[in-house]
Formats: C-alpha cells, structure tokens, sequence
C-alpha cells in the first residue's frame, strides 16, 4: 500500500506543472500531440488562466526540440497572443518572444507593452517599461513616452531608458521628459509656449505639479506663478516628506512672496529636520538674501547643500556666491553635488570666468582641475571670456602637465565664441 502511494505522489507533482497538463490533456483526448503544439490550441480557450498556462508553455519553448515546421506554428501562436484580452497571457507571450532564438514580433510586442504600461497593476507598468527598453523601434519609443503620464517610479524608470537611446520627443512628451529628468532649465529655455502644458500639469500628481512649477517659476510669467503657488502650496501639508520638500523647491523657484511665511513656518516647525533645512533656504531665495544663503553651503546635510546649489540659481543677486560655489565644487566629494554646482556656475555666467581660472591655477590635484575646467567650458561661461581671461587660459594650457586636464582646456579655448 505504501509503494502505491508514493506512486500515486509522484504521479499527482508531475501533473500540476503547465506543461504535463496539456500533456494528459491531449493523451486523454486520444492524440499523441507534442505538449508545446497541444498548447497553441489551450489559446484558444474562453479561460484567461488556461490561456494562461498555455502561454506558459510556448513562452519556454525556445529550447524544446521541434520541427522547423512546429517551431514556425509557435512562432505564430505567440505573435497572436500578443493581442490576447488578458495582461498576464499578453506579459508572458512578450516575455517569450523576448527569449526567442531570433528577434520575432518586435512591432507587436512593443504595441502589446504599451497596453501594459497603462495597466492598473503597478508591477505590470514597471515590467513594460523595463522590458520596452531593450526594444529599439518607433512603437517601443512611444510606449516608453506614455508610460512618462504615470505613477513617478513608472515614469523614472520610461524616463532613463528614453534617454539611453537619446529618444527626440516632440510637444508634451518632451516636457515631461525632461522634467522627469530633473531638467525644469530646459524646459524654461522654451518660454510662454509650454506655459499652456506646464500649467496643466499643476493638477496632476505632486511630483509633475513641484516639477511643472519649477519650470514655470524660471520662466517668470506673472500669472502662471500666482496659480503655480496657490497650487504647490497645499503640498506643504503633505504626510509625504518627499512631496513636501518637492514643493519647498518649487515654492523657491516661483520666488513669490506669498509663499514666505508658509515657508518660514515650514522652517520652524516640520517635524523632518532636511525639509526645515529647505525651507529655510526656500525663503532665502524668495527674499533675494543671496548673504544668508551663503551660510547654507557649509550644511553638514548634502540635501540641504543641493538644495542651497539650485536655489542660488533663482537670486538675482549671483556675485557673492560665485566664489563659494567653486570652493564646493573643489572639496566635495559627490559627484552629484558636483554636477549641480557646474549648473549653477553655468548660470552665473561671465560671473564665474575669473574665479575658476585662479582656482584651476591653484589646485594641485588634477582630477579637480578637470573638474573646474569643466565648469568653466559651459558656454554661458566662454560667453563671458575676453581677450585678457582667453591669455591668461591659453597660459593655463600651456603650463598644465596632466594629459586629460590638457585636452579640455583645449577644448575649452577652443570653443571660446569668435
């Protein structure tokens, strides 16, 4: 009796995967169908979890042994799945065309992913996004710019494998790109024209509205700010610390004065000590008190560093801060912090051409001399070299020993505008 039931074990773990299902089924039926051709004809069953199961099958079939012929019929199946009613069935055939030996169905399964990336299942989104980056074609690129509508990890994750394959997007796709990106300058280059886009981005989720108000905050229109700040400002009482700092950055850009008390009061009284370290560099930057902001370099927090680097961008008053924005960029050690500090340099303008000359002559180590003279090779920078600091950079040249800081100061100089 026991040998018996320990057949009768083995027989039952056997049967419960996929493919020996299909395989009893179609022996029960009489026919001797290889399993994974048995599981083209489960896809045309009313059961989204029998077509489920059969999807399976064919998903793996990539090293099962069959004919040319048979493996051209799964290669059909599989594409016809693709347009299956069911997430889950239309996931698993993209995942099986993805394995295939050969590309196949490349144009459906990019369509396909773009039904999922709008999906109401999260885990759904994020496995189109990820799976839409390792196909290169028209659909999979606007697959990827709809995700850029949905929830933030969505949309991030769209947004990076846009820019790996340096995706042109056009209209709003474009914006919103970029201000995934973190790139509200770019967005603001572009004027009253993406007032329109910018401003209906205000009622969508607090990430597009702290974003969209960044942008607009650059840009300067008087009435697009008074809306901005009437809408960013609810966001201060978020639960989400994310959200609330996001919309003390924003409050910053839109430098309106409305916003400074509520700031103030963020600053005094946030229960999270990175959002009071903003806040009160939001209010800075609001009230212009570029001397103030100064103080905020030397944070023992890097945030509030960051968040004091984009702030000095918005003052109108940049020459005070031009001289220690260098001195952070020649002692930090993160290369994020690194990067905005070169932004922020870059908007100071001819205003950071003689500082970064006498730092590059005084540092020692050269891989921070690269580091400044990538600073100072911005082009709104150059556009501020005259005929004296282009002597005294063409002196730096010729005096530099290290190869790689050599090259871009060559560069540099000659990118100088005639």
């Amino acid at each position: 009796m026991r040998v018996r039931m320990l057949r009768y074990v083995r027989r039952a773990a056997v049967i419960s995967s996929p493919l020996c299902i299909l395989a009893v089924l179609a022996l029960t039926i009489g026919c001797q169908q290889d399993p994974t051709i048995a599981a083209i004809d489960g896809l045309k069953s009313s059961s989204a979890s029998e077509r489920l199961q059969a999807v399976q099958v064919l998903a793996e079939a990539s090293s099962a042994r069959l004919t040319t012929e048979d493996r051209a019929k799964v290669e059909v199946a599989l594409g016809e799945a693709l347009s299956d009613a069911d997430d889950q069935v239309r996931m698993k055939a993209v995942q099986g065309v993805m394995n295939w030996p050969k590309a196949i169905h490349q144009t459906k399964a990019a369509t396909a992913l773009g039904t999922l990336v709008v999906s109401d299942d999260a885990a759904f989104r994020r496995g189109a996004v990820d799976l839409l980056g390792r196909i290169s074609n028209a659909e999979s690129t606007a697959a990827l710019a709809t995700a850029l509508s949905q929830d933030a990890g969505t949309r991030q994750a769209a947004a990076k494998a846009l820019a790996a394959r340096d995706a042109a997007l056009t209209g709003d796709d474009a914006i919103r790109l970029d201000l995934v990106l973190g790139n509200s300058e770019i967005v603001a280059t572009k004027g009253a024209a993406v007032l329109p886009a910018l401003q209906a981005m205000l009622d969508e989720d607090a990430g597009y509205r702290a974003a969209a108000a960044t942008a607009i905050g650059l840009i300067g229109d008087a009435d697009s700010v008074a809306i901005a700040v009437d809408k960013v400002l609810s966001d201060l009482e978020s639960d989400d610390v994310a959200v609330r700092l996001a919309a003390v950055g924003a409050l910053g850009a839109l430098r309106d004065a409305k916003a400074i008390a509520p700031l103030e009061n963020r600053a005094e009284n946030d229960p999270d000590t990175t959002v009071r370290a903003s806040a009160r560099v939001a209010a800075h930057v609001v009230q212009n008190d570029t001397v103030s902001l100064l103080g905020t370099l030397e944070d023992a927090d890097m945030q509030v560093q960051m968040v004091t680097v984009r702030g000095i961008r918005n003052v109108e008053n940049k020459r005070p801060a031009v001289d220690p924005l260098v001195r952070l960029l020649r002692r930090t050690t993160n290369q994020e912090l690194a990067n905005e500090t070169i932004t922020t340099l870059a908007a100071c303008g001819s205003l950071a051409v003689a500082p970064l000359l006498t730092h590059i002559a005084e540092e020692p180590e050269w891989g921070l001399r690269l580091r400044l003279a990538t600073a100072l090779g911005q082009p709104t920078v150059l556009a501020g070299m005259d005929y004296d600091r282009q002597v005294e950079l063409s002196n730096l040249w010729e005096a530099e020993v290290n190869d790689n800081v050599k090259n871009e100061l060559g560069r540099v100089l000659n990118e100088i505008p005639e």
